[in-house]
């Protein structure tokens, strides 16, 4: 019997590394690719699901972007300024000089300067020094930007000259004034 159990299992261990054999082949063979399979397509799900995400995000900013646009495209087309031909320049100076003195500047010098033609409009620099107080030059800008919405603060200077001194604070600003081009009908 001994010789038996010795021939069975010289007749059975070929036999199991043949089954482990063929078990590991299958593993590597099928098992295995079917995993990474498996693993690669729930990788791609997440990516495509992570794709998704951002597109969807970028659809409803690009909406939001649109409906921006198109407000603002309304605000534009509802606030329009007649820009004026920059052949009444002494006109606006002179009205400029008023509205100064309205607001309680003393002019020492309003002084149109280069005029630049641009493609759809003229840009008059127009260069305003004087006295007056901080508050008055305040109250100026306020009123430019409310009356001549065409024309804009390029730079200002106030020189304080201490509280109660005469001659007041001193002034220069360099305005743009945004003009209809000179060949432009009125």
């Amino acid at each position: 019997m001994p010789d038996s159990a010795h021939n069975r299992l010289s007749i059975d261990a070929p036999a199991i590394v043949v089954l482990a054999a063929i078990t590991a082949a299958a593993w590597f063979i099928g098992v295995q690719p079917a995993l990474r399979a498996r693993a690669e397509r729930e990788e791609l799900a997440r990516q495509a699901d992570t794709r998704i995400a951002e597109l969807t995000l970028a659809q409803h900013e690009q909406r939001q972007f649109t409906e921006s646009l198109a407000d603002a495209h309304r605000v534009l087309d509802n606030a329009t300024v007649q820009l004026v031909s920059s052949r009444r320049l002494n006109e606006r100076v002179a009205a400029l000089a008023a509205l100064a003195r309205e607001h309680g500047l003393q002019l020492d010098e309003i002084k149109p300067g280069a005029t630049t033609p641009e493609e759809l409009f003229d840009l008059v620099e127009i260069r305003i020094s004087g006295q007056a107080s901080y508050p008055a030059s305040a109250s100026f800008f306020a009123a430019l930007h409310t009356t001549y919405p065409d024309t804009e603060v390029s730079s200002f200077r106030l020189a304080a000259r201490g509280a109660g001194v005469l001659p007041a604070d001193s002034f220069q600003f360099t305005l743009l004034w945004y003009a209809a081009p000179a060949d432009a009908a009125d």
